[in-house]
């Protein structure tokens, strides 16, 4: 039977543990974050996002180098809480990126408009802009296809370019005077921050979804390294971002924006700005889009090959050994969902969904540690899920819509559903 090859090092794996968090969809949650924070301490909610998650990619590390296995979070739930659990927890994790993902497609879409409007270009507008995300996801499963190796270098580049424009930007904003009115927002209280640091989860979105890539690692302990790395270079972008950000606007005006990162740009440097955040949100995109191909499709393989899926999902691409079935599978549904997303205009749900999923995931990670610890040394994950079980309550209380709730409700049942009654069949 083929197999994954170990081709990826620490550069490669902490560009991808970093491209989720880069997505454009991404500055709609900065903008909550600011406007909950109170602005001027958007700062602070961020870093202290970063440092609990730093908390959380310590446990998942943990659990990576026990269980190197394509299976990620699959495989750590199971062996602490078994089957169904694990199961539920993984299917959990694929509504995560899909959500994810469709938030992402909206507001490439919504960047596209901005951008052709701008500069008259009146012949890539005349395509649909469901074509124009399809030709991307269709270009982005295509390079996953001939290889993860291919799929890294290209992760690399987007990542590392992204990350120059994006801190250039903020510094240059930060050095300009505020040329315009900035009414800062009500004083904020002790909850109301809380809940900031709850929101700026996501924007450490996917930063353990490389933990999948673990059996395509040339070093296993390099996954924690990349881990890390990711989370820190994630909080000084936005840290910087978000207050160059709230110097010049204020975030109270643009919390019903899809894209609010794009306004900032304008008023900081009018079309030059649309421009040059114009080209950093594409390529914000284009991380997202790779680095949640990449780890999605592995979970997914990994699953299929243990009988949890169905087993046309576990097959290896004999000339590339890459998860090909996979690959078509999560970029066929990712189609479908981005269709209905834009159709029907809602983006913050999936992105409030999609963080509200994480802390789950992350509480059940830390406790997962503690269970296979034997209830030893429980100081640094007890702790952790605490923090991440808070921040789950406080990411579902307004302002998070009520269907954020339902959806999630909706999701766990139905993936509970499918644990316990049709992947014990499947396993036969």
């Amino acid at each position: 039977m083929s197999t994954l090859r170990r081709v990826l090092r620490l550069r490669t794996l902490a560009a991808t543990s970093i491209g989720l968090g880069l997505a454009s969809s991404v500055y709609a949650a900065v903008v909550q974050v600011g406007h909950t924070a109170g602005d001027r301490y958007i700062w602070a909610a961020i870093l202290l996002a970063a440092l609990v998650c730093i908390l959380a990619a310590r446990n998942f590390s943990e659990l990576a180098r026990r269980f190197p296995n394509a299976g990620g979070v699959q495989v750590y739930v199971r062996n602490a809480f078994g089957e169904k659990s694990s199961n539920t927890v993984s299917l959990m994790y694929i509504i995560l990126a899909v959500a994810a993902g469709a938030a992402e497609a909206y507001v490439f879409a919504s960047v596209l408009r901005i951008i052709f409007a701008t500069f008259n270009l009146t012949l890539l507008a005349s395509l649909p802009l469901e074509v124009w995300i399809f030709l991307v996801l269709l270009a982005f499963l295509s390079i996953n296809l001939v290889g993860v190796s291919v799929a890294g270098k290209v992760q690399e580049l987007l990542t590392f370019t992204l990350l120059v424009l994006l801190v250039s930007l903020s510094v240059y904003a930060l050095l300009q005077p505020s040329s315009h009115a900035v009414t800062r927002p009500a004083q904020v209280d002790g909850l109301m921050f809380t809940q900031a640091v709850a929101y700026a989860i996501y924007l450490f979105v996917g930063f353990e979804w490389i933990t999948p890539l673990a059996e395509e690692a040339e070093d296993v302990n390099s996954l924690g390294k990349a881990m890390t790395i990711a989370i820190l270079t994630l909080g000084i972008a936005y840290s910087l971002f978000g207050t160059a950000m709230v110097k010049h606007v204020d975030t109270a005006s643009l919390l019903n924006s899809t894209t609010p990162h794009m306004e900032f740009a304008r008023l900081l440097a009018g079309k030059a700005g649309i421009l040059i955040m114009g080209v950093i949100s594409v390529i914000a995109t284009f991380t997202a889009f790779n680095a949640g191909i990449m780890g999605t499709s592995r979970l997914m393989y990994a699953m299929a090959r243990e009988g949890v899926l169905p087993s046309f999902l576990a097959k290896i691409h004999l000339r590339f050994f890459t998860p090909w079935s996979s690959l078509v599978f999560i970029f066929l549904l990712q189609v479908l969902l981005t269709i209905f997303v834009i159709g029907t205009g809602s983006f913050k749900t999936p992105i409030f969904l999609a963080a509200s999923i994480e802390c789950i995931i992350y509480t059940l990670v830390s406790l997962a540690v503690l269970k296979l610890r034997g209830w030893k040394k429980i100081l640094a994950p007890g702790f952790t899920a605490l923090v991440f079980g808070s921040l789950t309550v406080l990411m579902l209380l307004p302002p998070t819509p009520p269907a954020v709730v339902v959806l999630l409700a909706g999701g766990l049942i139905l993936a509970l559903a499918y644990s316990v009654f049709i992947a014990p069949r499947l396993a036969r």
